[in-house]
């Protein structure tokens, strides 16, 4: 991870702070796990305590900009997956049975297998829009 952003001087309006705030620590915990990585591992990366990152992980402090943005670098998403999951779950039950199971089939790849599913699933619908 030596791509980890130093940079702590993120300002963000109050509004947008709060809404992007909402339940990303149960995220960062769900994409930890998700990816067998512990908890003193990503702190270390980090160069947070394992408290703070549990802290973070439960909701009980806010996870700022400067520490989500190595997280996504880390675990390779980007920063929407961390605000969007809840959204995009929510919309599950207004798909189609086959929409429903590309879901789950992707959901079950590891992260790194998502990433490669989007980028030929990308280059598929190009090859479509130019035939």
């Amino acid at each position: 991870m030596s791509n980890i952003i130093q940079n702590r001087s993120f300002i963000l309006p109050k509004k947008l702070s709060i809404t992007l705030y909402m339940n990303i620590g149960s995220q960062v915990q769900k994409i930890r796990e998700h990816n067998k990585v512990s908890r003193r591992v990503l702190a270390g990366k980090l160069k947070i305590s394992e408290q703070q990152l549990y802290k973070y992980e439960k909701n009980i402090n806010k996870t700022p900009l400067h520490v989500l943005v190595p997280i996504s670098h880390f675990f390779g998403v980007s920063l929407e997956y961390f605000v969007e999951e809840k959204a995009s779950v929510l919309k599950h039950q207004n798909f189609t049975v086959k929409e429903k199971e590309v879901i789950s089939i992707f959901s079950s790849l590891s992260l790194s297998k998502q990433n490669l599913f989007l980028k030929i699933a990308r280059q598929f619908i190009d090859k479509q829009r130019k035939t």
